[in-house]
């Protein structure tokens, strides 16, 4: 095979240098796979690039593009909002755990933290009043609020029944007057017939004594 020939006629110092050995393999592979990329089938004529051998490093080139960042990042928040009063390191500096890297204004925090701590005691006393049971003190005026609830409970029931008397009674007064109007208007309305009858009566005499009178 091509490759082997050309191997082989490499000399001595290539062959005991592996980094020139793959150098130069790597050249005649670039040059094959130039070849190949014409077209499978087209015979063309193969140029070869040849170089002196020579000792010396192998540097390697790596180009990218984009952004830098650390392989290790750690994003650092404040559990709460706030003003920044205090910043102890600045970008690239070394830190290590346990260090004070911000500060922000706990003047909000630490009145909170009094709230709670006050909240706490009086919550502390109120179940200490509970675990100790009511003293007589508080019986007494737990008694005396139940006497005076009951006492208003008993002039409020009082009052209802009043209040219903009061309303039956005036509902009988005011069926009585609409049953004696009933009776007044049916008794006008008699008295105004007869009166309308009585009225006729006398028109259809007058109107005959005229006509007697126009007679003679």
């Amino acid at each position: 095979m091509p490759r082997a020939s050309s191997l082989a006629t490499l000399p001595a110092a290539v062959i005991r240098n592996p980094l020139l050995t793959m150098l130069v393999l790597f050249v005649a592979g670039g040059a094959l796979g130039a070849c190949s990329a014409l077209g499978i089938g087209q015979r063309a004529a193969l140029t070869y690039q040849t170089a002196t051998v020579e000792r010396g490093n192998l540097e390697i080139v790596i180009a990218a593009s984009g952004p830098i960042t650390s392989a290790a990042s750690l994003p650092l928040n404040f559990s709460s909002s706030g003003r920044l009063v205090e910043m102890n390191v600045k970008e690239g500096d070394r830190v290590k755990a346990g260090q004070v890297l911000a500060r922000i204004e706990s003047a909000d925090l630490e009145a909170q933290v009094a709230q709670a701590e006050s909240d706490l005691k009086v919550a502390q006393a109120d179940q200490e009043t509970v675990l100790q049971g009511p003293t007589d003190e508080d019986v007494e005026v737990a008694e005396a609020q139940l006497a005076a609830a009951n006492s208003n409970l008993v002039s409020a029931e009082e009052s209802l029944a009043a209040t219903r008397a009061s309303a039956e009674a005036s509902v009988a007064a005011a069926l009585g007057d609409v049953e004696s109007r009933e009776v007044d208007l049916a008794a006008a309305e008699r008295e105004l017939s007869s009166a309308g009858s009585t009225a006729a009566t006398a028109v259809r005499s007058q109107v005959g004594a005229l006509g007697n009178a126009r007679v003679a």
